[in-house]
């Protein structure tokens, strides 16, 4: 569990440091103050070493949450995308991406109390004291022919070996080295849809694990009327049955969008059982009417499989709702509301966590605080 997080050159963030997370914690701020580049960068320094994190070429496929990552060669298209300078704050790829964090680490690490760990991403060139090596790596034949190589190299300290990508004439290659990831982690973006193969597997294993009834309350919030889940097979496909009181049980996708969203957050969630969740624009697809319930969901989850979330919102009413939610179940403690805004005479960004006191004017009193931007 992260305890605080620094960024240093990627994207937008020349030099931005975020303190007090909690288990819970809702970024906010207007347009282009990086709230989902910040969750990116998180995400890579936990271990995810996916491209598409990184050049954010399409919306991800569904994938299970990684946990040790083997890269494999990909023929991924990156027309769009002339280099990895995207990534690097104001284009300048001179200068390495340091991501650095404190944090509680996961047991498979054989690390215990507070630990600060280092990520780094550097462009390699052919001038590069390592780039043979990096060649090597990659396992591509014929590097030698291809011209404008861009290679981008990931390296932390709590892991001894790197990842390597090369564009190369529109396609991405990665190198086949294993990771070993700090967390269990997954990044959910908006409008990602899951298909149901994934979700009946999500929700076959929290019945192996006997979870059900975690999933259960958290829809129940949503619709009382349920009162259990089933997984069927209409002889074509797998599907989640919802019993609500009527002469057969309902298909989960027919039940609405509040609790398909609620649903998929929780069986996603489960996945990660000491890890760290990120959820991108979470307003998405849930009824201003039920954000209460969403959030109470969330917090129970979390604080019963001991996960950290981190989801950023471009509404005001999901800002109160969450206050409401971990108000009303007396945990407060487990909340933080952190605003990203840009400094006006430099412009660049910086991270302000709200106190209780100042969450509670935010989600109390009725004025114009931008949000949406």
């Amino acid at each position: 569990m992260y305890k605080s997080f620094r960024v240093k050159n990627f994207r937008c963030f020349r030099d931005l440091e975020i303190s007090d997370l909690g288990r819970v914690n809702l970024i906010a701020g207007k347009n282009n103050t990086g709230k989902t580049a910040l969750m990116e960068a998180m995400y890579v320094h936990s271990g995810n070493r996916e491209s598409k994190t990184l050049l954010r070429s399409s919306q991800p496929r569904p994938t299970a949450p990684h946990r040790s990552h083997v890269a494999a060669s990909s023929d991924e298209e990156a027309a769009s995308v002339v280099g990895w300078d995207s990534v690097f704050n104001d284009f300048d790829s001179s200068d390495d991406i340091v991501l650095s964090g404190e944090s509680y680490a996961a047991e498979h690490l054989l690390l215990s109390g507070p630990y600060a760990s280092t990520v780094t991403l550097a462009a390699k060139s052919q001038t590069s004291y390592d780039f043979d090596d990096i060649l090597f790596q990659l396992r591509v034949s014929d590097l030698y022919r291809l011209k404008n190589i861009d290679v981008l190299a990931i390296s932390s300290d709590y892991s001894r070996q790197s990842s390597y990508f090369a564009i190369l004439d529109g396609r991405i290659v990665q190198s086949r080295v294993r990771t070993k990831p700090l967390f269990v982690a997954d990044f959910l973006y908006p409008r990602q849809v899951l298909n149901e193969g994934v979700e009946s597997t999500r929700f076959s294993n929290m019945r192996k694990r006997g979870e059900l009834q975690t999933l259960l309350r958290a829809l129940q919030d949503i619709e009382p009327r349920l009162t259990g889940l089933e997984l069927w097979f209409d002889g074509q496909r797998p599907l989640i049955k919802c019993e609500v009181g009527l002469r057969q049980p309902v298909s989960l996708g027919d039940m609405g969008d509040g609790i398909n969203r609620v649903a998929s957050l929780v069986l996603a969630i489960s996945e990660l059982p000491n890890g760290v969740i990120f959820i991108d624009e979470i307003e998405n697809g849930i009824h201003y009417s039920v954000q209460r319930q969403v959030w109470k969901a969330i917090g129970q989850v979390a604080r019963e499989l001991d996960i950290q979330v981190f989801a950023t919102t471009h509404s005001l009413e999901m800002i109160r709702a969450a206050y409401e939610a971990f108000n009303e179940a007396g945990k407060l403690d487990e909340f933080r509301y952190h605003r990203l805004d840009r400094d006006r005479e430099t412009g660049d960004i910086e991270a302000v966590t709200y106190n209780q006191r100042a969450v509670e004017a935010v989600a109390t009193f009725d004025f114009d605080f931008e949000v949406r931007g």
